[in-house]
């Protein structure tokens, strides 16, 4: 995992955050905290939406990449949305056996279908299914296989090991798609201060202690 949002609120602000609660002041740990766990939770499903539209993926292999950690307490007033950095496996991509090998959709390839040569589809023993290739001969892959490090003309050994095959990672889109982190970064931030306002009102209105 790495860093995609960093949640944390300004000292000047808190200052402002104060003045609004007046008498109720000692109320700033609970306001701020709950404010920028919101802020996480909303950040999370944005960027998951925005990298579902990029990547073409389900939901829930987007998801479990996705995480928020650590939480905001009453006294730690920060919180961060962190990405994945490993390969998905490339059956997410909307894989399909062809005699040549497999093909997938490559995320932001336009539409178009990459082979990857050699590689089949498969359930394991333990009933996970994936793509899968033998390792080329002369080793050097642990397990993993990206897909656009495999060639045509690359010889693979008979049998053993077998290789999982993976497309790129989230934090690979997030990063590297032009404007994507830097508009998520912003819009993110820009729900802090609401929701921290909302948690005022309602302890201000006494609906929320």
């Amino acid at each position: 995992m790495t860093e995609a949002v960093q949640i944390k609120i300004e000292d000047q602000e808190l200052k402002e955050f104060e003045c609004r609660l007046g008498a109720t002041a000692n109320a700033l740990p609970k306001v701020v905290s709950r404010g920028i766990n919101r802020t996480a939770d909303q950040g999370r499903t944005l960027i998951s939406r925005r990298l579902r539209e990029q990547m073409k993926l389900r939901d829930r292999d987007i998801k479990a990449r996705l995480t928020i950690a650590p939480r905001a307490t009453y006294a730690r007033w920060f919180s961060r949305i962190n990405i994945g950095t490993g390969g998905i496996p490339v059956l997410g991509f909307g894989a399909r056996q062809t005699a040549a090998g497999v093909t997938w959709a490559p995320p932001l390839a336009m539409g178009l279908r990459a082979l990857i040569p050699h590689a089949f589809k498969a359930t394991m023993p333990t009933g996970h299914m994936g793509i899968f290739i033998r390792a080329p001969v002369g080793g050097g892959f642990k397990g993993r296989m990206r897909a656009g490090e495999i060639s045509e003309g690359v010889k693979l050994v008979p049998r053993l090991p077998i290789l999982a095959v993976v497309g790129p990672s989230l934090a690979e889109a997030y990063f590297n798609v032009g404007g994507l982190a830097a508009s998520c970064e912003k819009e993110v931030a820009g729900k802090l201060i609401p929701n921290i306002n909302d948690q005022i009102y309602l302890i201000l209105a006494g609906k929320r202690t």
